[in-house]
Parts: C-alpha cells; sequence; structure tokens
C-alpha cells in the first residue's frame, strides 16, 4: 500500500508517496491508498492478532457485482458477510 499521510506529519504525498507493507496508525491518523487485484471481500487489519478482537480490523467490498460472476452465493454466505444483505449486489436468487 502507499502511504499518502503517515502518522508522524502532519502533510500529505499523493504524487510519489512510499510504499509498505505494514504501516503505523495512532491518533493523529494515517492515509493510505492500495490498489485492488481481486474482486470480492478483502481482510484489512492489524498484524497484532488482539487487536482484530478489539475491532482493528475491516473488510472492504471490491466490485460485489462483478464478484458474483465468479462465485455461487448460497444462503449462508449471509451470515459470514452480513454487508452483503445491505449491498445492491444482494439483490440475487439463490441456486
Amino acid at each position: 500500500m502507499q502511504v499518502i499521510k503517515p502518522m508522524t506529519l502532519n502533510n500529505t504525498n499523493a504524487v510519489n508517496p512510499i510504499s509498505h507493507d505494514a504501516v503505523g496508525v495512532r491518533g493523529s491518523g494515517t492515509t493510505t491508498r492500495f490498489k485492488t487485484d481481486s474482486t470480492g471481500p478483502l481482510a484489512f487489519h492489524c498484524r497484532i492478532f488482539w487487536h482484530k478482537f478489539a475491532g482493528l480490523a475491516s473488510v472492504q467490498s471490491v466490485d460485489p457485482v462483478d464478484f458474483l460472476k465468479n462465485v455461487q452465493v448460497t444462503p449462508a454466505w449471509e451470515g459470514l458477510y452480513p454487508a452483503w444483505v445491505l449491498s445492491e449486489a444482494a439483490d440475487v436468487s439463490y441456486e
């Protein structure tokens, strides 16, 4: 991912930002940008295991409509991916 604004600086750099696979975040804020090479749900999380349970993780939904072209959705999907129920892509029939 590219670090647009690190937690240690107040200025941003969207022109030629540094790239890292991990970045620190604190109260001052960090802004990142990343390219997705696939569609569907992607985990975005802290590398410290217990932080995930403290809420420092999220799921980024990338092009859910295109994702449906490659995945057979079942009713069990709704339990695994609750945001799915709220998206336009959820308006499908189950096979």
